[in-house]
């Protein structure tokens, strides 16, 4: 097996092990013991593929000390309120790692990692729909786990298809057929995020279809990413408000609104530094019915970084992300379009669940964050440490030149 090959079979055991469907994981233990150790052991593989990259001198950037930091911070916040690490143990160790895979392979091949993520996608979703009809799992639980991923999913597979397209990667049958098999996967989802993410889509295409008519809105959608950041942000904190104290919303988000009530009497206790990843479990009055402790999910993602950081984790996010969105500075149309309305798309799915405890959300921004560094590569953290070497070494030499001369 030549070494191209050896490659693509580590990616794609690396890829599956974290694109896995999570559904069997409810019934089936030993599915998900299989998959666990699938997931350490891409992790391992993961740190072997960085060290190598960095004895042949992988280019660091100044912005990757902060997403390193990133992950730091929350192992910190989560040691400190913990006083050890419990669960959450993926969340803390594992998703960093394929962050920063995600991010070395679409600096390197950012087509060829397209194709593999858009492959296993179409596999997975596939057998969603014909799992799901010949043999239903049980309520809000699908083949790809619960309902909730099924949007996660969606959005991911969207960006993606269509991104290897405008990457150069010409395969449009292929990208119709995987459009479509996402767009009939979240119809047919029983769950609002899904079927909300599907009309959203919808929409895109159609300003799409017909820019030429709508340009207005085409135009609107070509904005920096920032405005739309900043905006669903400041409507996602609105619609809460407005939702915990108006009950009239309670059917449509399901009694979202009574399980927010319960996290904010939890974050005003620790609000500053929050309780660590899956530090703290949310028990509505229902649940005082079943045998549940309560369970460690927001349904809204600014209260999850809340209830996992406090403050300062929020304060951090929320500064990373704007200035990772203001980083993207990249001209093409059809690019700036796919950004800003899957962007759009999460930003409204996160106003009703929490992506941040699944690995999807993460693979998504590490492809912006990646894409931007690859064709703007304006600030190689090795090339400013030759440029400050340069300058001192002009330094020293002036002075010598000038005790010359004196």
């Amino acid at each position: 097996m030549n070494k191209k090959n050896y490659l693509y079979l580590i990616a794609y055991f690396i890829m599956i092990s974290f694109l896995h469907p999570r559904g069997f994981e409810e019934v089936l233990p030993v599915y998900k013991t299989i998959f666990t150790l699938c997931t350490w052991a891409s992790c391992a593989m993961i740190l072997i593929i960085v060290i190598h990259a960095f004895l042949k001198q992988y280019h660091i950037y100044k912005f990757d000390l902060l997403v390193a930091f990133t992950f730091l911070l929350i192992f910190l916040i989560t040691l400190i309120d913990q006083k050890g690490i419990g669960a959450g143990k993926q969340q803390l160790f594992a998703f960093p790692f394929i962050s920063f895979y995600t991010i070395y392979e679409v600096r390197r091949k950012p087509i060829n990692f397209c194709n593999i993520i858009n492959n296993i996608l179409i596999i997975i979703l596939s057998l969603n729909l014909i799992i799901n009809f010949l043999y239903p799992f049980e309520e809000h639980i699908t083949f790809l786990g619960h309902v909730q991923v099924v949007a996660q999913y969606g959005i991911l597979s969207v960006f993606t298809s269509v991104l290897i397209l405008i990457l150069g990667h010409k395969q449009y049958k292929k990208t119709i057929f995987q459009i479509v098999l996402t767009m009939i996967n979240l119809v047919l989802t029983d769950a609002s995020s899904a079927l909300l993410t599907f009309m959203l889509f919808v929409l895109f295409l159609l300003i799409y279809v017909f820019r030429e008519k709508q340009r207005k809105l085409w135009d609107l959608l070509l904005k920096n990413s920032t405005i739309f950041y900043c905006s669903l942000l400041v409507l996602n904190v609105v619609f809460m408000i407005i939702a915990c104290n108006i009950s009239i919303f309670r059917g449509f988000i399901s009694g979202r609104d009574l399980i927010w009530q319960e996290a904010f009497t939890k974050i005003q206790k620790h609000w500053l530094l929050g309780f660590g990843i899956q530090g703290v479990l949310i028990k509505p009055f229902w649940l005082s019915w079943t045998t549940s402790n309560g369970f460690n999910y927001g349904h809204n993602q600014i209260i999850q970084l809340f209830l996992d950081g406090g403050l300062i984790w929020f304060a951090y996010i929320i500064l990373i992300l704007y200035f990772l969105l203001k980083k993207v500075k990249i001209s093409n149309q059809n690019y700036l379009y796919l950004l800003n309305t899957t962007i759009i798309a999460f930003l409204v799915f996160m106003i009703f669940e929490s992506p941040s405890v699944y690995c999807y959300i993460y693979i998504y921004i590490s492809f912006i964050y990646g894409l931007g560094i690859k064709y703007q590569r304006k600030d190689d953290l090795y090339g400013c440490i030759k440029c400050f070497k340069q300058r001192i070494f002009q330094c020293l030499l002036s002075v010598k030149n000038k005790k010359t001369s004196g």
